[in-house]
């Protein structure tokens, strides 16, 4: 699996490429997507030399519609959790070869 390929398949899913949130933490990647109760899941992608880190979680209010609500519930208040994990590039793209 290429970038490329990472960005085309969260492109399908719904999320949108997000920039700005990518120099926050360092990632190569980022994306986002709102959610039906008003949050946000941000999706950030480290690109590694045989995987890819990808670290995700759920904000209960979205900085883009409410940035004090924001800090204060899910910064603030109540932690969001996150969950890490990592892809081997080549695991990726030979489950995308078998499909």
């Amino acid at each position: 699996m290429t970038p490329e390929g990472l960005t085309k398949h969260f492109l399908k899913l719904g999320y949108r490429d997000d920039p700005l949130l990518e120099s926050k933490k360092g990632a190569d990647m980022t994306f986002v997507k709102p959610l039906p109760k008003g949050g946000q899941q941000h999706i950030r992608i480290w690109i590694g030399r045989k995987y890819f880190k990808i670290e995700e979680h759920n904000d209960r209010v979205d900085p883009n519609r409410d940035l004090f609500g924001h800090l204060i519930r899910d910064v603030v208040i109540n932690g969001v959790p996150h969950d890490e994990y990592k892809i081997s590039k080549r695991k990726a793209y030979y489950a995308r070869a078998k499909q």
